[in-house]
């Protein structure tokens, strides 16, 4: 009509197929994630990182149902800029502005996960079992003493497993161990994260250095496909915990060892797993995933 206007946008035409198999090379994938939902302080530090490099930002989806809780932008890095500065200066932001960073490559690999391992004590349950079990069988004050130590790094993961086991011994396995499950506080969202990826063909699996028993009931109410962690050794004939542990234990290499042994079974490559895990322990898993998140 007479009241149009034509307005014209300079626009820049590729002519290089290699300029453009360069720019699909260095693309990567954002992920944010803040509850309740995105402050605009996360979002301008953010576009500070973006804008500080001449990141180009090639499409933004909204992840989130209702409040804008979750953006995904897929970037463009600029031929110079390193990944691992943008990776840096990313985990800085979100350290500071308590919002989840995920930064990925933007490439086949990230469509093709197929298999997903979680840890269970303050990952997929909000209780560190042993602490549980240490409640109910009066030994919370010695088993935290040998927690603290663990973590000054006086004892190493194995001997403060060991020392902790053996405050248990003498108490009915059963006893304890019903006590526990009957408690059992599951992460909000864990049970509809797990039956989402069940949906879409995630085989799924707790690899945890608690106990067998607890991982177990995890496994069975969320509907997971394996379930690794340490055997308590149990007098047969009274039913009374010995004090120890039986069979392999699962150390930080045993997680990190039995992830390649399920991607093994599942017929995937370790570039398809994703590892999900809160503790030190768990830093081998989470190095050797195809993607590793720290919870």
């Amino acid at each position: 009509g007479s009241g149009s206007r034509t307005t014209t946008v300079p626009a820049r035409i590729e002519d290089s197929g290699v300029d453009q198999w360069a720019s699909f090379h260095r693309r990567y994938a954002v992920t944010v994630v803040q509850k309740p939902r995105l402050t605009s302080e996360s979002l301008a530090k953010l576009f500070s990182v973006f804008g500080a490099h001449a990141i180009n930002i090639v499409h933004t989806e909204r992840l989130s149902a209702n409040e804008i809780a979750a953006l995904q932008f897929i970037i463009n890095l600029p031929s110079g800029v390193e990944q691992e500065k943008i990776s840096a200066e990313l985990t800085e932001a979100s350290q500071l502005l308590g919002v989840d960073i995920a930064f990925q490559k933007d490439d086949l690999e990230r469509w093709m996960r197929r298999l997903v391992v979680f840890d269970m004590d303050s990952t997929l349950i909000q209780q560190e079992v042993i602490d549980e079990l240490a409640k109910y069988a009066g030994v919370e004050k010695e088993v935290s003493e040998i927690t603290e130590a663990a973590m000054r790094g006086d004892l190493n993961f194995y001997e403060s497993l060991k020392a902790r086991v053996a405050l248990l011994k003498g108490h009915k396995a059963e006893e304890l161990f019903s006590k526990v499950k009957a408690q059992l506080i599951y992460t909000p969202g864990a049970k509809k994260l797990c039956s989402t990826l069940r949906r879409l063909g995630f085989k799924m699996a707790v690899i945890s250095g608690g106990f067998l028993p607890v991982a177990r009931e995890v496994q069975r109410h969320l509907g997971l496909d394996y379930a690794f962690a340490n055997t308590l050794k149990v007098d047969e004939t009274t039913g009374i915990l010995s004090g120890d542990t039986s069979g392999p234990v699962v150390t930080p290499q045993r997680k990190r060892a039995l992830l390649a042994t399920i991607a093994d079974v599942e017929g995937c490559e370790m570039q398809q797993t994703i590892a999900v895990g809160d503790g030190a322990n768990d830093i081998p898993m989470l190095h050797a995933a195809g993607l590793g998140i720290a919870f």
